[in-house]
């Protein structure tokens, strides 16, 4: 069971209290954003794949990523945005960093911040009180999908250009409001990656991206337009397709597909994994308690 509580354990159970291992708390940290607004679609592409051959050759393990993808503010452009957080002090910073921005245009605007580690985690929570007990009454409508890039069988130029055609044109069209983020996951000192893939349920250990494609109904409300899950499935149709039918992509289960069924959930979320975590299942769940309201739970054999 507690193999499966990492990965899986929605369909299985409830965890009623943790206990944690902590580590020591890093004395510096850097968090960094760089803009790069209205950018072409060959610009963008330019960007991204220059992200990913950073990432997959020389990134630093004190390093984290994301490049979050917009909406630009006219037709045939993306707006695209850098989120950078450093383990370690300015100095150590910036001749690592200065590696991927040698690859990039110049950016529209850029800050680098040392700070704290609590401060970093505040940063990467949107200025949140992280002390706060007060729930969040936030809501949106809204549908999410995600693929995970083989970190052996990189996105090639031609498929990376081919998505921002996509995104530059119909992603500017769509009445939703979305957004895409390129996690950066895998990596030449990937700690995520250096896992076995049986060890838990969690079976993506061979990574480098796992990209978040969302996009909220047009006043953050039900209903739910058609015409935004077309949108959303064109995203990842406009990358995946040119990568063509042999390109061996995984899903991140957090970001749940709603329109997934379960036999692609079990080829994208679950893997090799699937058949342990259904005898499990059998064994502390015969009744089908523990079952998630769609297509995606795992089923008892």
């Amino acid at each position: 069971m507690f193999w499966t509580l990492r990965g899986a354990g929605g369909s299985c159970g409830i965890v009623t209290a943790f206990g944690f291992k902590t580590h020591p708390v890093p004395s510096n940290t850097v968090y960094s954003t760089y803009a790069f607004n209205d950018q072409s679609a060959s610009s963008a592409a330019n960007i991204i794949f220059a992200y990913q051959d950073y990432t997959a050759n020389s990134v630093s393990p004190a390093w984290g990523s994301t490049l979050n993808i917009f909406k630009g503010s006219k037709s045939n452009t993306i707006s695209l945005q850098f989120v950078i957080t450093y383990l370690g002090t300015a100095s150590q910073y910036q001749p690592v960093v200065q590696g991927l921005l040698n690859k990039l245009p110049a950016p529209s605007s850029s800050k680098s911040t040392p700070q704290s580690y609590a401060a970093t985690l505040q940063s990467l929570a949107g200025n949140q009180n992280l002390n706060t007990s007060k729930a969040s009454d936030y809501t949106d409508t809204f549908y999410a999908k995600s693929i995970m890039t083989p970190q052996s069988s990189p996105m090639s130029q031609s498929a990376v250009q081919a998505w921002t055609n996509y995104i530059a044109t119909t992603g500017y069209q769509s009445t939703t409001h979305w957004f895409v983020q390129v996690e950066l996951y895998g990596g030449s000192n990937s700690v995520i990656n250096n896992v076995a893939p049986n060890a838990t349920a969690f079976v993506h250990r061979s990574s480098q991206f796992t990209i978040q494609f969302y996009a909220s109904s047009s006043n953050y409300g039900p209903p739910y337009p058609n015409s935004g899950l077309d949108f959303v499935n064109g995203l990842v149709t406009s990358l995946t397709n040119p990568m063509g039918s042999n390109w061996k992509y995984e899903a991140y289960q957090n970001y749940i597909d709603t329109q997934l069924s379960n036999s692609q959930a079990i080829n994208l979320y679950w893997l090799s994994n699937y058949r342990t975590l259904q005898s499990i299942k059998t064994k502390y769940d015969p009744r089908n308690v523990f079952k998630v309201s769609n297509a995606q739970a795992i089923i008892g054999s």
